[in-house]
Order: structure tokens, then C-alpha cells, then sequence
């Protein structure tokens, strides 16, 4: 059966606030990992499920440089690098707050010069090497998206496992609205990743066929 930890990042996983706090209530540690040094926290943000994270928080979840990026606690990063630019300490707070949707803290890092397409190795960060963009896109982080696109970030840019483009990540995710101001900027939806499969494909496979149709349409 699943251990404690296990049940707690599953749910934090699925951002179900009310089985995190049911979980707490039974006296499991907010802080516990598991063998991937994942606690829950860090999953919630992964998912973008900020309300799921704020229960941790206020349940005394540890918060790291790279939860507190993600939570848009942009003292927490002016404290920490008050002399500007540091890419090799900044990727995993600057990544995390992209995919977490934290646009205060995305503006924090690209005022002080963070390379907007910065693409650390999978070997690096995350398993599976892509850029910020990719990352804000799949959880249909708008605001973000927006904020990336606004600084240049290139919709070319492929993540290194399987060379899916960030249209890709955010038609297989079913995000319509990402996917429409990814097309606005110039991606290119006739883009087939190493696999062969276009961002259609993708909407297709993974169930969200408004998606396919859309991207069916900005081809003809």
C-alpha cells in the first residue's frame, strides 16, 4: 500500500486542498520526500496548484529558495541574491516559478537579467531539459506565458527528451488559451517532435479534440 508520503504528494499532485489537509490532520509531516527528494510542496507547485501549496504553508510545509520563488515571495529572492545574477543558484527558482505561474517572481528574475530561454539539461533540473516557456505553457500559466513572450522567449525552442516545441506541451495539455497566444506569436503548429507527432497529434491522443481543431485550423 502507498506509505504516508506517498498519499500526501498524490494528493498534492491532484491539488485536492481538502485531502492535503485531512492527511495533515492525521499527522503526517508536510515536509516528508519521497526517494526523489520530492515533498509536497514542491509537487503542488509543480502543478501549479497555489491554493493546494498555500494549505502546506500555512501547515508549516518547509519553504526552499525554490518554493518561495514559486510562491511569488519576491523578498525571500532579494534577500537571497542582493548582488544580481547568479543562473547556475537562480534555474531551479526561476523554472519553478514558470511552471508555477508566479509572474512577480518571472518579472524578479528577468529584471536582473535572467536569460528568458535559459535551458538547463534534464540531467540538470526537472528530468527533462526545456525552457521556461515550456514549463508556464503546460500548466496554462497565462500570465506568465505572456510575460516570457513579451521578453523574447523563443516558441522554436524544443525540450531535449522528445523535441516537442512549447505549442506541443500546451496543446497536449488541452490549454486553448496558451495555445492561441502561442500561435499569435509565430509558433509553428506543423512541428513534428523526434516521435513524428505534430501538437494536433498530441491534442489528439490526449483527449482534446477543441484543441486539435484549433490547431487544425491555424495550419489551413
Amino acid at each position: 500500500s502507498p506509505s504516508d508520503c506517498e498519499l500526501l504528494l498524490e494528493a498534492a499532485e491532484r491539488g485536492d486542498r481538502t485531502a492535503v489537509a485531512r492527511l495533515l490532520d492525521a499527522g503526517i509531516d508536510p515536509g516528508s520526500t519521497n526517494e526523489w527528494g520530492f515533498d509536497a510542496l514542491r509537487t503542488a507547485l509543480w502543478g501549479a496548484h497555489v491554493e493546494t501549496a498555500n494549505v502546506l504553508v500555512q501547515r508549516q510545509a518547509p519553504v526552499s529558495l525554490d518554493h518561495a520563488a514559486a510562491l511569488g515571495r519576491v523578498e525571500v529572492l532579494d534577500d537571497a541574491w542582493p548582488d544580481g545574477i547568479d543562473e547556475a543558484a537562480m534555474v531551479g527558482p526561476y523554472l519553478l516559478a514558470c511552471r508555477a505561474g508566479s509572474a512577480a517572481s518571472v518579472r524578479w528574475f528577468l529584471d536582473r537579467g535572467m536569460p528568458v530561454d535559459l535551458h538547463p539539461s534534464g540531467d540538470e533540473w526537472g528530468g527533462i531539459g526545456c525552457p521556461g516557456l515550456h514549463h508556464a505553457a503546460v500548466n496554462g500559466c497565462r500570465d506568465v506565458v505572456a510575460l516570457l513572450l513579451d521578453a523574447g522567449a523563443d516558441t522554436a525552442l524544443v525540450d531535449d527528451v522528445h523535441g516537442s516545441s512549447t505549442l506541443a506541451w500546451a496543446a497536449s495539455a488541452g490549454q486553448e488559451a496558451v495555445v492561441d497566444m502561442l500561435l499569435e506569436a509565430g509558433a509553428d503548429p506543423a512541428h513534428q517532435n523526434r516521435h513524428g507527432l505534430d501538437a494536433r497529434a498530441l491534442a489528439l491522443d490526449n483527449g482534446w479534440s477543441s484543441v486539435a481543431t484549433q490547431l487544425e485550423q491555424a495550419v489551413t
